[in-house]
């Protein structure tokens, strides 16, 4: 029974963390579905162990067979198919939103199936032509889904949803922000009673208005988001913490402080996160060091415009220029994370390591580290050098709030089981 299927999983839950223990579990409940062909809670502890597991493609096969037994019409299929996405396995989530789609045309979330079969392919980003491996084909499935989906299924929460990712497609992966505008402006326009993707929509216009240049119309957008202050609720910071970086670009220091000071307040929230260490740059510098900030202010909105040759332009000049500006290892940690967005990782290390090297006092060094470590391991794919970072982090470290990820990485470059 589902009753009895709950206290199986509770129990066995207390070794699926260990590999050897989660296989022979599973080879175990395999036999007894074969001695059992028809006993559809031992097939779900099956689907179960194989997710835990994460053999996404064998849990695919076994829901299949729990969809045919139930006759449920697509709709255990369909579950499954919703984990599978949310636990980033978008391959066995594709082929089982599709597998509902063929087999079961009048299926009740049917716009659902369709937005979810659409959302794998993006991930995916699997080409719709064999050979053609140009970025814009590798979106082409997944918007061409989208847009017949806000065809076919108009002013629904699920065609604003679809136009969401149409902007993000043209925003973040064909690098278009004019089209993304356009998607984002017809969600404000013609679904604004969808309001969780309304605002989300609002925001990253905020977000494609900055790289357009246009602050003005950012500030006006986020504004509606942001409300007066006091701050609450995470999109309404989200909006204000962006507002305070406009102001920050614009020198406006006063007017960004008032809302960072705001923000810091719910010490616990995200956006206090960022706020706190941008509200303390500015008050640290304004005074003593303003030219000195309003040159990193300067290349920072040349990062979020996505200029990003512009802004080394402006970080390599001045760290050339001032060997003693207090904020050096700031310039220095923002060309790194520039760099990193180019995929120029021998650039990135060196530009990490210049505070690793030669600022022993920086405030940063621990970071610069950890990032450092982090690209040997990813995209170098050095795991000696990459240990070699993280355990010298450690070493100078030992309370940096990267310590705990250091160890982990080690262990597992290491292929530790404890």
């Amino acid at each position: 029974t589902p009753t009895q299927l709950n206290y199986i999983q509770s129990r066995i839950a207390s070794f699926t963390g260990n590999e050897a223990g989660l296989k022979e579990a599973t080879l175990a409940v395999g036999e007894a579905v074969k001695s059992d062909q028809k006993n559809i809670e031992l097939r779900r502890l099956l689907a179960w162990l194989l997710m835990e597991a994460k053999d996404y493609d064998g849990a695919f096969d076994t829901y299949r067979q729990i969809d045919a037994l139930t006759s449920s019409g697509g709709k255990e299929l369909f579950g499954f198919a919703e984990r599978a996405l949310n636990e980033k396995s978008h391959s066995a989530a594709a082929r089982a939103y599709a597998e509902v789609i063929d087999r079961n045309p009048n299926f009740r979330e049917m716009p659902r199936v369709r937005y979810g079969l659409a959302r794998s392919l993006e991930e995916l980003g699997a080409p719709a032509q064999p050979g053609d491996t140009s970025v814009a084909a590798r979106y082409a499935r997944a918007s061409e889904m989208y847009g017949r989906i806000v065809f076919d299924y108009p002013n629904t929460d699920i065609a604003a949803r679809a136009l969401l990712r149409l902007a993000l497609i043209k925003k973040e992966k064909l690098s278009d922000p004019e089209g993304a505008k356009d998607y984002l402006e017809k969600i404000s326009g013609e679904y604004k009673i969808f309001l969780p993707t309304a605002i989300e929509a609002k925001l990253v216009l905020g977000e494609v208005y900055v790289e357009l240049n246009d602050l003005g119309r950012a500030a006006a957008t986020l504004s509606e988001v942001a409300g007066p202050p006091p701050f609450g609720g995470a999109d309404r910071e989200k909006a204000a913490l962006r507002l305070a970086e406009l102001r920050f670009y614009a020198e406006d220091y006063q007017g960004a402080l008032a809302i960072l000071s705001d923000l810091a307040k719910n010490a616990v929230s995200d956006a206090a996160n960022d706020a706190i260490p941008l509200q303390m740059l500015i008050s640290e510098h304004r005074k003593e060091n303003a030219a000195g900030l309003k040159i990193f202010a300067s290349a920072r909105l040349l990062r979020a415009q996505r200029r990003y040759e512009d802004a080394l332009g402006i970080l390599d000049d001045a760290l050339k220029a001032d060997t003693a500006n207090a904020l050096r290892d700031r310039y220095a940690f923002m060309k790194g994370e520039i760099l990193s967005d180019m995929k120029r990782p021998d650039d990135a290390i060196g530009a990490f390591s210049l505070i690793v090297d030669t600022l022993p006092e920086s405030l940063l060094r621990d970071r610069a580290m950890f990032a450092v470590a982090g690209l040997y391991e990813t995209a170098k794919a050095d795991r000696v050098l990459a240990i070699g970072m993280y355990e010298r982090l450690l070493e100078k470290y030992p309370n940096s709030i990267h310590a705990n990820a250091a160890r982990k990485r080690i262990r597992e470059l290491r292929g530790d089981t404890i």
